[in-house]
């Protein structure tokens, strides 16, 4: 993630009226079940809690989505509504959401974001106000890269 800043005298452009932004989302997977999978989500300073449904071979509506890099747009959702985060070019998949949900029966396929850890490990907290706050920080954004890995975090806050 990084920023690049141009600056040129002959034209008298400054530095911070130019930028490109390579904005990455970040989820790092460190906890797997036959429930569930967690995960932490990272993004600008901001972070949050995500819950999927456990890996079964990248199964449709069942799995969670392979490791990975992939585009996010916005979509407009029946369910969820206009500007719902969706991951494109998963392999095999369609329609990979972001959105509210607390446990993995509340997903299907897709991930839900949360401020905090249920105690029994199979889902998240405070669910919308984790979504909202992605959402106000993304605002005004039209498209993301989010890189979807595998690893331990270095602390659980």
């Amino acid at each position: 993630m990084g920023l690049f800043f141009a600056y040129s005298s002959i034209y008298d452009i400054k530095a911070e009226n130019i930028k490109i932004l390579f904005l990455m989302v970040i989820l790092t997977r460190w906890f797997f079940s036959d429930e569930c999978t967690l995960g932490r989500l990272e993004f600008e300073g901001f972070r949050c809690w995500t819950v999927e449904k456990p890996w079964l071979d990248n199964a449709v509506n069942v799995s969670c989505v392979p490791d990975g890099k992939y585009q996010m747009i916005r979509h407009d959702s029946p369910k969820f509504g206009p500007d719902v985060w969706m991951l494109e070019d998963v392999p095999d998949r369609s329609y990979i959401l972001i959105h509210a949900g607390n446990t993995a029966k509340d997903v299907t396929g897709c991930i839900a974001l949360g401020e905090g850890l249920r105690v029994d490990a199979d889902g998240v907290t405070s669910s919308r106000k984790a979504l909202s706050a992605f959402e106000e920080l993304t605002e005004g954004v039209d498209s993301l890269k989010i890189q979807i890995i595998t690893g331990r975090i270095a602390e659980r806050s």
